[in-house]
């Protein structure tokens, strides 16, 4: 057998249904990457049984560990990866036209509440309603959800589907942050969303959102073996921001459990294809620091860690993990910069509030194709004080860390993309 080749190596992803389990139908998207580390580990615990001689008794198995990592480049068609870590997506209509149709029987109106800690709507049909995981939904008008208001403008992604034996089912859809309380959608408004006449979309994200999890399936194509991860959050997102080539980006996850096969969970993955911002598409206006351009920014690091607990094993499960819960956000980095004045370092001595905003543009940035926009907004942050060092000859530069929090803002990071993807 020949050695399997990092080269045709693939990785994709897709939402699941609930907690550790994967969507009933398949619908993977694959992911650019520059390397990986999915992984399941589990412990060996020495026993401690005297066997009558010096030799050790045979070892026991301990609970299983998942772990994974995904190093990759920022760009336009990572939507699903920026949920993951910010836990919320809103995603509304920019420009172009939509088809709005319903695939199968019509689904009911409803009464619903969509709960503040699961983010999901589950509507009711009476006929086979024909809605795939996967789908885009809008719900037309509606009234409630808190101070939302009318949800007319928002597509909402259908992350489950229930089939019962008299032919009707449910369809649940995931809401963002934002949207909790009771909601009641209006009969004959709840429609299937179909691109047409190349729209563009804008996609928000903002940290602190209720983290999706996923399936995750690395495939060694050669062998053919498949690696199934079920139950994976986003613990941590690194973002590093340079002046040349790509922008490095990294997600760290922690998953319940994984499966083996020989043949892969979809045949047929959504190829969203690669398209990286690079250090050129960085906008000099566009890069802000307190709501004034810097024009001396050589570097930015930004960092988000959603304080997973992944310590939650259960009695009869398994060795699995029951659950993973999340913590506070945290919000950290640092600026480098030309060291030509003590302004910013006067803002970290004084304790001043401040922000960082870097904005990405390809083309018009109008988000039709090739023509894509980002936006990385840190609203409210501290910087730490560090005085300058003289470690050479040469031009000095400043280095200041950061600490964002939220006071009157609702997030800690919000980032938004203009793309002609619907699905996120």
């Amino acid at each position: 057998m020949a050695q399997a080749q990092g080269s045709k190596g693939i990785v994709s992803i897709q939402y699941e249904e609930s907690f550790g389990v994967s969507a009933a139908a398949p619908n993977m998207t694959k992911v650019y990457f520059d390397s990986e580390g999915f992984k399941a580990s589990r412990n060996l615990v020495a026993s401690t049984i005297i066997t009558g001689s010096r030799n050790s008794a045979i070892p026991l198995l301990g609970n299983i560990d998942v772990q994974g990592s995904l190093f990759t480049e920022l760009g336009s068609n990572l939507g699903m990866l920026l949920h993951g870590a910010c836990g919320t997506v809103k995603s509304t209509l920019l420009a172009g036209t939509e088809t709005l149709s319903s695939p199968g029987g019509a689904l009911t109106g409803a009464t619903g509440v969509v709960s503040g800690n699961t983010l999901v709507l589950t509507l009711a049909s009476g006929t086979a309603h024909g809605y795939v995981v996967g789908d885009m939904v809008t719900l037309g008008a509606t009234s409630g959800v808190g101070s939302s208001g009318d949800l007319a403008a928002y597509r909402f992604p259908v992350i489950a589907v229930g089939v019962w034996a008299t032919g009707s089912g449910t369809v649940t859809l995931r809401f963002g942050a934002g949207f909790t309380g009771a909601v009641t959608v209006v009969f004959g408004n709840i429609k299937k969303v179909v691109p047409n006449a190349a729209p563009t979309y804008t996609h928000e994200f903002k940290s602190g959102g209720i983290l999706p999890s996923f399936a995750v399936e690395k495939g060694f194509t050669d062998l053919p073996q498949y690696f199934t991860y079920n139950g994976c959050r986003v613990g941590k997102m690194s973002l590093n921001v340079a002046m040349e080539g790509a922008q490095k980006l990294s997600f760290d996850f922690t998953g319940k459990k994984e499966t083996l096969a020989t043949t892969p969970v979809d045949t047929t993955i959504t190829d969203l294809l690669k398209k990286s911002f690079v250090g050129g598409d960085l906008l000099a206006a566009g890069i802000m620091v307190g709501g004034s351009v810097l024009a001396t920014i050589t570097k930015c690091d930004v960092s988000l860690d959603n304080s997973l607990d992944t310590s939650i094993y259960c009695l009869g499960g398994g060795g699995t993990r029951a659950e993973i819960t999340s913590g506070s956000v945290k919000v950290t980095g640092t600026v480098e910069c030309l060291f030509d004045s003590i302004t910013l370092y006067n803002i970290a001595v004084a304790g001043t509030e401040s922000s960082i905003k870097l904005q990405f543009k390809k083309g018009l940035g109008d988000g039709t194709v090739d023509n894509e926009f980002l936006e990385v907004l840190i609203p409210e942050l501290m910087f730490k004080q560090e005085t300058p060092k003289i470690s050479g000859d040469k031009g000095i530069m400043v280095t200041l860390a950061f600490e964002s929090y939220a006071s009157d803002f609702t997030t800690q990071l919000q980032i938004t993309l203009k793309n002609s993807q619907l699905a996120i």
